[in-house]
């Protein structure tokens, strides 16, 4: 069985600062799967690299490092992130369900609830007035 949790990130482009929110996962289960939805088009005033990560305290880009919902660096000057965009991450090598039974591993099956960590930044730039953008974060968990 399958179920997934969804947390809304409010404004997450604050100018040079990690916006951070936290998702239970349930006991018994794995990560199965981890999407972002952009909800409303997020315009930034500067040419700066949006980034995703999900993890655990001590390890934030456990499960998914450094995604970029936006590419500043990529030389096209982008600053929109249009809404109704979703992306599937990419989870770490080793970090999903078929890591094994390592149990020093953080990915095999939890056997008491925990707390992840999705955090969101976005370098030296702020969302421009009218278009802060809301984001979505969806955590799919296969339950045992």
């Amino acid at each position: 069985m399958t179920s997934s949790t969804q947390v809304l990130v409010k404004e997450p482009i604050v100018n040079g600062t990690a916006k951070s929110v936290k998702i239970d996962q349930p006991a018994k289960s794995v990560i199965d799967g981890v999407f972002v939805h952009i909800v409303d088009d997020i315009v930034i005033d500067a040419v700066e690299d949006v980034t995703f990560k999900l993890g655990i305290d001590g390890t934030l880009d456990k499960f998914v490092a450094s995604f970029d919902l936006l590419d500043g660096s990529d030389g096209t000057d982008a600053k929109t992130v249009k809404g109704g965009t979703v992306y599937k991450m990419s989870m770490q090598s080793g970090s999903d369900y078929s890591a094994g039974t390592d149990t020093s591993d953080q990915a095999v099956l939890v056997t008491d609830q925990r707390e992840l960590i999705a955090t969101i930044t976005s370098g030296a730039a702020n969302a421009v007035a009218g278009s802060h953008g809301d984001i979505e974060v969806h955590v799919v968990f296969r339950h045992f």
